[in-house]
């Protein structure tokens, strides 16, 4: 689905961290003898609905992490705030106020910048999100730190792989403020579909296993097995992406190789 590149939306996600008399964690990027606010925005191919569910993801990451966040009517008012949406641009003043008005402690800034995505190997869409985050201490706005988070993932569509991976940039982005951990790159993991396949025309047993050893060469076929190699015979096959990509594949690979027949899980094909 198309998307136009370049909209700006922002939105706010305010997590109040309040002190705690012992922690399990000794190298914890930010300090936790006060209140965090953590504010998010989206910038490229991310919408409002994007940016929300990152923005969840954080929450649920802090959560797990035993840090108390804000009640929703407190989050509703920063993200009204005139304060909030100056600080969102480093004005330190804001950053102050933020501080005055809802006891904020320290000051996050993220920018979610969603990179266009791309059809990798296997016809499928590699989706790519940067966090840039910058992190304050509200009462005089000094600059503490900075990250830089990358998010990858593979979807069907381009959408979906842009969602993913703001989903898994926001939850390494929560990673980093709760304990400081080195970002490192996650390679997208690529899940594929079974689909079953009916070949006539092979030269027995051995024609059979043949076609399967060509079969795992073909781009986007993660397995092949074989079920039966007598008469037509029968393969399993794991693939990354749809019955009709299948479908060509195979035509293009096999020389004489004619489609019959299919359904979203199977194929049947005989040989000329």
């Amino acid at each position: 689905m198309a998307r136009t590149w370049g909209r700006r939306f922002s939105v706010v996600l305010v997590a109040f961290i309040l002190s705690l008399t012992c922690t399990s964690f000794v190298h914890a990027a930010l300090p936790k003898n006060g209140r965090v606010a953590v504010v998010l925005r989206g910038k490229g191919d991310l919408g409002k609905a994007d940016l929300t569910a990152a923005g969840a993801a954080v929450i649920r990451e802090l959560v797990r992490r035993g840090y108390p966040v804000v009640d929703k009517d407190r989050l509703d008012a920063l993200e009204r705030s005139e304060a909030a949406r100056l600080a969102l641009e480093g004005d330190v003043e804001a950053i102050m106020a933020l501080a005055r008005k809802y006891g904020v402690s320290y000051y996050v800034r993220g920018t979610a910048e969603g990179h266009k995505p791309v059809v990798n190997e296997f016809g499928l869409y590699t989706g790519t999100v940067t966090i840039s985050l910058q992190a304050y201490r509200a009462r005089d706005g000094k600059y503490l730190f900075s990250d830089s988070i990358v998010g990858k993932e593979v979807g069907y569509t381009a959408q979906e792989a842009s969602s993913k991976a703001l989903i898994v940039a926001s939850g390494r982005m929560a990673a980093a403020l709760g304990d400081g951990e080195p970002v490192t790159e996650v390679k997208p993991e690529v899940k594929g579909k079974r689909f079953s396949l009916f070949v006539s025309g092979l030269a027995g047993l051995v024609g059979a296993e043949s076609f399967r050893q060509d079969l795992e060469k073909i781009p986007g076929v993660l397995s092949a097995s074989l079920g039966s190699g007598i008469g037509t015979a029968s393969f399993t096959v794991e693939y990354a992406g749809d019955v009709g990509s299948l479908a060509d594949r195979l035509v293009s690979s096999f020389q004489g190789l004619v489609v019959d027949s299919k359904t979203p899980g199977s194929l049947r094909l005989h040989f000329e």
